[in-house]
């Protein structure tokens, strides 16, 4: 399928990986899905916000340290990180009073 420009269907990935894997699953799954550079900001993203949804955090913390630096300076994924990190203070803030 690759071969004739038809993309890989793989949203079920995103889910088994996020809900059982680690960053570094997370990576070889990347590294697996692209014959020549890491896949795009968009398919990051969306990996990001399955381990957000499948409240890891942490791998998701995990992953992003080992993603290359293009990914890591992206705008939304910073934007994305800080917005889980802040509803997380807020949460932890409600709780506490």
């Amino acid at each position: 399928m690759q071969s004739h420009g038809i993309p890989p269907y793989i949203d079920p990935f995103f889910e088994f990986v996020s809900k059982s894997g680690t960053g570094d699953d997370a990576i070889a799954f990347m590294n697996a899905m692209t014959t020549k550079k890491f896949p795009s900001i968009s398919v990051s993203l969306h990996l990001f916000e399955a381990f957000f949804n499948a409240k890891r955090h942490s791998e998701a913390q995990d992953f992003l340290s080992k993603c290359p630096v293009f990914i890591r300076n992206h705008a939304d994924v910073l934007t994305l990180f800080c917005s889980m990190k802040s509803s997380k203070d807020t949460a932890a803030t409600t709780v506490s009073v």
